[in-house]
């Protein structure tokens, strides 16, 4: 198993996509890992033929433990165990790790496990849906069995809908972000600096470039750009921490909140302010088509010193975003929406964007983060600088 990111202890394998003895040519993608972060093709440099997978699919396996063994294009081999034993990998325990059909059990022999729910009343159950049931919080009163003589079974556990509520095992991905997230709450001390923006001039300034004819820009993709050159005007904000000393960039790399089936994904757009607002959409397009189908590549979700997540797309007005270790700060982007405000002692009514910038305290002095905010939203006001 590959360490396809640093500091990784296991990954699960989520599809084999060669059969074993097929042969496969150089540079052929024979399976995909869910990491923390992401499902990752891993491709083999040089042609060859799997003779034997040692661990089935949605199976999790600690980085450096032998996955498949591997021969040269057409190789065969008569005894796979014995060299497998000579390679120093536990064949027996390998071949248990494949998947296999059990043998039935006669129901007369199946071992039944029975839990009194009230007097006369009785629930069959194998010991592993009982247990399945408990560590789900599965009352097994309320499943039904398909098993033999209505047996609950460990298939009927994982299929199981309780009372008004799916139990919806956690993945790799969820556990992640979860764990991810307390950590960054419970050990970075966030400030929080808000802001609201005039958006008219930054809005017609899209509807004019989208009538070009050229790539389709989204507000997002503009707000992208201006943050990088808020970056490159106060260079000081564009820095991670790290236990030993900060880290400050020479170039501006921007990770942007996407939204995908398996949960929350943070791209990274590398070197954003040499970029033209054109070039970034085609970027975030591409990220978008790619995590559908599951394609980012690990270097493509790593780095960065500033996230932006846009929830204005759903209407929400305004709120307040996690930053994601080591980056410096998170800015959470709210919907343009008319609102009245005061301008030269008169009531307007103006399209306006709120922002919430999240700030580690550790890497950027309130003063400096403040100095960031007054930039960008000069900048997200008076946008045809990011055009230069």
């Amino acid at each position: 198993m590959p360490e396809t990111m640093a500091n990784s202890v296991e990954a699960i394998i989520q599809r084999w996509y060669v059969d074993e003895g097929v042969d496969y040519a150089a540079g052929a993608t024979i399976l995909a890992i869910e990491t923390e972060k992401a499902v990752v093709d891993i491709e083999e440099e040089k042609a060859g033929v799997i003779l034997r997978k040692l661990f089935p699919e949605n199976k999790a396996v600690e980085v450096g433990v032998p996955i498949a063994l591997i021969g040269a294009p057409g190789e065969k081999v008569d005894d796979i165990d014995a060299l497998l034993e000579t390679l120093g990998v536990d064949a027996v325990a390998a071949k248990t790790e494949k998947t296999v059909t059990a043998t039935p059990i006669p129901t007369s022999a199946a071992p039944i496990v029975v839990e009194h729910i009230e007097a006369g009343d009785r629930i069959f159950a194998s010991p592993l849906a009982r247990k399945l049931a408990k560590e789900k919080g599965l009352s097994l009163a309320q499943l039904i069995g398909t098993g033999p003589n209505g047996r609950i079974t460990r298939n009927d556990v994982h299929s199981a809908k309780e009372l008004g509520y799916e139990v919806i095992p956690h993945s790799m991905m969820r556990k992640a972000i979860a764990s991810r997230l307390v950590q960054s709450k419970q050990e970075v001390p966030h400030f929080y600096l808000r802001a609201t923006a005039q958006a008219d001039t930054l809005l017609a300034l899209r509807t004019e470039l989208n009538s070009q004819g050229k790539t389709k820009i989204s507000v997002n993709d503009m707000i992208v750009k201006i943050a990088a050159r808020a970056h490159v005007l106060v260079p000081d904000v564009n820095v991670i921490w790290t236990p030993t000393a900060l880290h400050k960039f020479e170039k501006v790399d921007i990770s942007i909140a996407v939204a995908g089936e398996r949960g929350l994904v943070t791209p990274v757009i590398r070197d954003v302010d040499s970029k033209s607002v054109f070039e970034i959409a085609d970027v975030v397009l591409d990220f978008k088509t790619r995590i559908s189908a599951n394609q980012l590549k690990q270097n493509e979700i790593e780095g960065g010193s500033l996230s932006i997540s846009n929830l204005g797309m759903y209407g929400t007005e305004e709120f307040a975003a996690i930053i994601n270790p080591p980056q410096a700060a998170i800015l959470a982007v709210g919907a343009a929406r008319k609102e009245a405000i005061v301008i030269d002692d008169k009531i307007e009514i103006v399209s306006v964007i709120h922002f919430t910038l999240s700030v580690d305290h550790r890497s950027v002095d309130g003063a400096l983060a403040a100095q960031w905010m007054q930039v960008f939203v000069g900048l997200i006001q008076e946008p045809r600088e990011i055009l230069r």
